[in-house]
């Protein structure tokens, strides 16, 4: 029986690999989309079965045998596509899921006033940068990072990506001010002047394997829309998930300037929203110190 093994290639279990992704939305055909999925989205067989939507490859001597889908716990087949079937095997990343709780001792924070030593962008968009938090690169979840990042984002601007050169981790600059000058908001009372103000909320990382349920998570995104996931625009590399802020977050605004030109208007300035009813997603690049920020929403 061994060598019969032998001459067909050994024990073909011991040939067999698997992986599982986080998400549902991909092509696995070797484009550079499927690629930054396969680095960002891989998770343990118990986050995969235990998150709403999520993909199981399986191969056999390296090269993809089948894909099945995990929703909600079921497994189901998944059609391979012509140009997926010579998906060759290659070792990617698996990442461990991280929920945000809020707890007074919390080392991290979203909202606050903005540090006295950190200075805001000069820009001239149509509308002002929110200063949103910070993560602390002393937690073992973060410790990847090069230095606590202070988060700062536009998020009552239209933008599809917003680039930050953190190389003075204190004085970030934009990186694509000209492409984002053209960029509108939705509310027309908002200036480059506008001042709003959260209050501060501490938090700190549980390990998980679910997201969703808190503030944000770490590990992996949970996309609304379809994969986002951007290469640094210094050095070309897949950017890494830095976190993603939920709409559930509902940090309050301690002050703002904003008058609403109408009072249902209010609402959106008087809590911390992405787009109404978006997510906040944070990539950021450790080597060359940039960072991206993603907004999407149902």
């Amino acid at each position: 029986m061994n060598i019969l093994k032998k001459i067909l290639g050994g024990d073909s279990n011991k040939n067999m690999k698997e992986q599982f992704f986080a998400g549902w939305e991909v092509t696995f055909d070797g484009s550079d989309d499927g690629e930054k999925f396969m680095q960002t989205q891989g998770v343990d067989e118990k986050t995969a079965m235990s998150v709403w939507a999520s993909i199981k490859l399986t191969f056999q001597n390296g090269t993809l045998l089948k894909a099945e889908d995990i929703r909600d716990g079921k497994i189901k087949p998944r059609e391979i596509a012509e140009n997926e079937m010579s998906l060759p095997y290659h070792e990617v990343p698996v990442h461990p899921l991280f929920e945000f709780i809020p707890g007074a001792a919390g080392i991290h924070q979203l909202g606050g006033e903005v540090p006295e030593e950190f200075i805001l962008p000069a820009h001239n968009l149509v509308t002002s940068f929110q200063y949103i938090g910070f993560i602390d690169n002393r937690d073992n979840a973060f410790s990847w990072l090069p230095f606590k990042v202070h988060l700062i984002c536009p998020i009552y601007l239209n933008f599809e990506k917003v680039f930050l050169d953190y190389s003075n981790p204190f004085s970030p600059v934009l990186m694509n001010a000209d492409e984002l000058s053209d960029a509108d908001s939705s509310f027309d009372e908002l200036s480059g002047d506008s001042i709003i103000v959260y209050d501060s909320v501490k938090f700190n990382t549980v390990r998980s394997s679910v997201y969703g349920n808190g503030i944000g998570h770490t590990g992996v995104p949970g996309w609304i829309q379809a994969p986002g996931i951007p290469r640094c625009p210094k050095t070309n590399r897949i950017m890494k998930f830095l976190c993603q802020l939920n709409r559930q977050a509902n940090v309050p605004a301690k002050y703002h300037n904003v008058i609403p030109e109408e009072s249902y208007h209010l609402q959106y300035f008087e809590k911390m929203n992405f787009w109404m009813d978006g997510d906040l997603y944070i990539f950021f690049e450790p080597e060359s110190k940039t960072c991206c920020y993603i907004i999407q929403n149902t």
